[in-house]
């Protein structure tokens, strides 16, 4: 994901089952409310999380590697626009203005982008993909590309939600806002012997296509 962060804007709200706003504008909408998206100058649709406060981390977490997600009261003080959608392949070659070379092993353009880590994936956003908008004038000053910050990861996630997930409570619901390991899984590999067989969304251990599942209340998919 790459968040766009723009001012604070105290005015924005959560407002349910609402018809979303959807920009083509060459800028952001300055007043945007939760949910609403733009779409940038390569096509990333991005989604707007107001400012707000959440508690972040895990309650009575159970296992010891969970420690360190204890719960925090947080606030966002700025509203900032998200990807609708995990950066795919499609998106880092419109980024570097290239086509995907033959001989690449990019087989599909609407699946997650997997091979870029750290510290390149900081790069591009804030040069690769910061620059070519900004050439094209779709930049404000003091405005950037980045990665979200962990904890504006969680409070985009979440979308307003206090449950154990950002859809609710049950895990049984898992398979319908994740690829996560299910009956598919096991089908093409035994090994995984703690799969939930009870559910199946036919990926297995290949990457899901973006926007597969279900989105959460601000219209972000694939948090899960």
């Amino acid at each position: 994901w790459y968040g766009y962060a723009i001012k604070d804007d105290r005015s924005a709200r959560i407002i349910p089952d609402r018809q979303r706003n959807i920009s083509t504008a060459k800028h952001p909408p300055s007043n945007p409310q939760p949910g609403d998206e733009w779409i940038n100058g390569i096509g990333m649709v991005f989604c707007w999380c107001p400012p707000g406060s959440f508690r972040m981390g895990i309650e009575d977490p159970a296992f010891p590697q969970a420690e360190d997600a204890a719960p925090v009261d947080v606030t966002i003080s700025e509203g900032f626009w998200i990807s609708k959608y995990e950066v795919t392949n499609g998106d880092y070659y419109r980024m570097r203005r290239r086509s995907p070379d033959r001989n690449s092993l990019v087989m599909d353009a609407n699946v997650p982008m997997t091979f870029v880590k750290g510290p390149n994936a900081m790069d591009m956003g804030r040069k690769q993909l910061g620059d070519v908008e900004k050439k094209a004038g779709r930049l404000p000053d003091g405005w950037e590309y980045r990665l979200p910050t962990e904890a504006e990861w969680e409070y985009a996630c979440r979308a307003g939600a206090s449950t154990r997930y950002g859809f609710g409570d049950s895990p049984s619901d898992l398979h319908r806002y994740g690829n996560y390991a299910d009956a598919t899984l096991y089908q093409q590999d035994d090994t995984f012997h703690y799969c939930d067989r009870r559910h199946s969304d036919g990926v297995g251990k290949r990457p899901a296509p973006v926007g597969r599942y279900a989105p959460n209340a601000w219209g972000i998919h694939d948090m899960h």
